[in-house]
């Protein structure tokens, strides 16, 4: 297998090229980097985002470029030997026959091999590094409303294409030519501020969500705690148990309860990008029959509703924030006193941390100064709070900080009220998208506005009450003593500020 004298002066003639050296020397480099990096990983348990990036995405198509320039460079110089008459032009041959041909070609399959093998270990780890939560993430500017709260999400441990992208070879290749568009998207800055939803080119739940969450199984209730603090100078507390009608499809029973929306085909058309305003919607039962029920207040004519597009309830179309949950001020606060993380006893901590949470910033930084500046400067004038409780400020001061960077992204434009939450119906319309007592069907039946549908109030108490309790159901007690709740949406009021 030995090459000899006259052989390697022959092939030097053909490899030292400008276009094989520079090439050769891209392969070097790549794979020298490549192997370096991943010594670093695996000797110090590193695992950064931007390591990852160079060494499977970054590195492997330079090596990849330099293996396509050493035989381009070896073919355009033995055109310019044939040229110069340094070389006789003849056709390619092989012949095993003769020592020099065997030899070649076992050094050639030897580097094949290697090529082979070092391209196929690169290309199944930059398919693995893909498809992690890391490289989704890379984006930071871009991304890092949607990567903060995926982390701080109940589904901090599930991938991102598990969701987005899911099983299967077809939209692999069409999740990866969408991310072309977005690559070229943060490059050239075309992207929108916020970045828009809901996703329509998401793939159906039932394809990703139910490999975990299968709606035939969710058949028992959910008892539901709330504790609240009012905005008054006390931060009255306050709490309410709700027990969810979970349902779903028992054996040789009716599907019940909130999941009968998914055991049950229902279709419905929306006039808004958001999915908010949805003036039709068409039930099927078991039996095939349907009934169709409009808005009184826009229904759409026939040949409207030829021409839109129909589609059908999915589990997102309720729980369209699984993954990026953007907390309210409210809800913030409401948390971080039940925590213990902010003190009730500071006088009005829950209104005037809303207040500070819900302004307008420009950026992190600029919310970060102006929300410690607030807190502590509310409090300066008291002498007596400021030194006995400052200890509990200080705590409170962090608490209210940290959130915000969790949950308030200025540069991206992004906070609660932009993207809408479709769970419930308090802060956005939710579930009253349907059920508004608005949409009826030919022959008069109403899609009821009846909480008791899904949820009965089993306890409720506050600092005037003497906690109320009925396992059969309390009707509820608004704090405010006053009926216009009644006749109104909750999110009428209820924004989260």
């Amino acid at each position: 297998m030995k090459l000899s004298r006259e052989d390697l002066k022959e092939l030097s003639k053909l490899w030292f090229n400008p276009i094989s050296i520079v090439g050769f020397c891209m392969v070097v480099c790549s794979v020298v980097m490549i192997v370096a990096l991943l010594l670093v990983q695996m000797m110090f348990s590193y695992k950064g985002t931007y390591s990852g990036l160079v060494t499977f995405i970054i590195l492997p198509p330079f090596c990849f470029l330099g293996l396509i320039l050493i035989p381009l460079g070896i073919y355009r110089q033995h055109r310019i030997l044939h040229k110069t008459g340094e070389r006789p032009k003849r056709h390619f041959t092989i012949d095993f026959n003769l020592a020099r041909h065997r030899n070649v070609f076992i050094w050639f399959l030897i580097a094949t091999s290697f090529v082979v093998i070092i391209v196929s270990a690169l290309s199944a780890q930059a398919f693995f590094y893909s498809e992690s939560t890391e490289f989704c993430s890379t984006c930071h500017s871009v991304m890092a409303p949607e990567s903060t709260t995926h982390k701080e999400s109940p589904h901090s441990r599930v991938r991102c294409v598990e969701c987005h992208v899911g099983e299967g070879t077809g939209w692999y290749v069409k999740s990866k030519m969408s991310g072309l568009y977005q690559v070229y998207s943060t490059i050239f800055k075309k992207y929108s501020k916020p970045i828009e939803t809901p996703i329509h080119n998401l793939r159906p739940a039932r394809d990703t969500c139910e490999h975990c969450h299968w709606p035939k199984f969710f058949i028992e209730d959910k008892l539901v705690n709330y504790t609240y603090y009012l905005p008054d100078e006390d931060n009255t507390e306050g709490s309410i148990s709700l027990l969810m009608k979970v349902g779903g499809i028992r054996d040789h029973h009716e599907p019940t309860g909130i999941h009968w929306h998914i055991a049950n085909q229902v279709e419905y058309i929306a006039t808004d990008t958001k999915k908010q305003n949805i003036p039709w919607i068409r039930v099927t039962d078991d039996e095939g029959k349907q009934v169709v029920f409009q808005s009184n207040d826009e229904p759409l004519p026939e040949e409207t509703i030829a021409s839109s597009d129909i589609q059908i309830m999915d589990c997102i179309d309720c729980h369209n924030r699984p993954s990026h949950i953007y907390q309210s001020p409210e809800k913030i606060m409401n948390k971080l006193l039940f925590s213990g993380k902010v003190s009730p006893d500071l006088p009005e901590i829950r209104s005037l941390g809303s207040e500070l949470l819900r302004a307008e910033y420009e950026s992190t930084d600029q919310a970060v100064q102006a929300i410690e500046e607030g807190l502590r400067g509310a409090y300066a004038e008291d002498e007596e709070i400021a030194e006995s409780m400052k200890d509990e400020l200080n705590h409170a001061v962090e608490a209210i900080v940290d959130s915000y960077r969790k949950n308030f992204f200025p540069e991206m434009k992004t906070r609660w009220d932009v993207h809408v939450s479709n769970i419930g119906h308090k802060m956005f319309p939710g579930c009253f998208r349907c059920h508004d007592d608005n949409h009826e069907s030919e022959s008069g039946a109403v899609i009821r506005r009846d909480c008791n549908l899904c949820h009965t109030i089993v306890a409720q108490s506050e600092s005037d009450l003497e906690g109320l309790f009925d396992p059969n159901g309390l009707d509820f007690i608004h704090p405010e003593d006053d009926e216009e709740w009644m006749e109104t949406m909750c999110h009428e009021c209820h924004t989260g500020e």
